[in-house]
């Protein structure tokens, strides 16, 4: 988790190469590796965890995923890099607020614009 949310690439890199470790796990307020990169935009670590099967829609304690983590930071790449994966929460978390509630906290609208055309695209199939 640590060397996750540090931005430490090598490290995780080598952890996920041990095959030891779950990419899964959770720390004491229910953070994942992948949230923690998210927040970040750790975005190598991000692609290392999702290439090794990493679940993205696991959320924290107050129900973040690592989408609400990253649109919430206005982290534009981590955004599209999760809509990428297709299996996202783009809806809301525990406490019923949604993506564009935390977007506006950080007044971008490329993001916004992003979620719009990912649900739209989602919608129609």
């Amino acid at each position: 988790m640590l060397a996750a949310e540090f931005g430490a690439e090598d490290m995780v890199a080598e952890l996920l190469r041990s095959g030891n470790v779950d990419v899964n796990l959770r720390d004491d307020s229910g953070r994942t590796p992948l949230i923690a990169a998210a927040r970040l935009a750790h975005m190598g670590i991000m692609k290392l965890l999702l290439a090794k099967g990493v679940d993205p829609v696991l959320k924290n304690d107050v129900g973040n995923t690592p989408l609400i983590v990253a649109a919430g930071k206005g982290n534009v790449k981590a955004v599209e890099l999760l809509l990428s994966k297709g299996k996202v929460n783009a809806d809301f978390d525990l406490r019923k607020r949604t993506i564009p509630m935390f977007v506006t906290r950080t007044l971008n609208e490329s993001i916004v614009k992003i979620l719009d055309e990912y649900k739209q695209r989602h919608s129609a199939t």
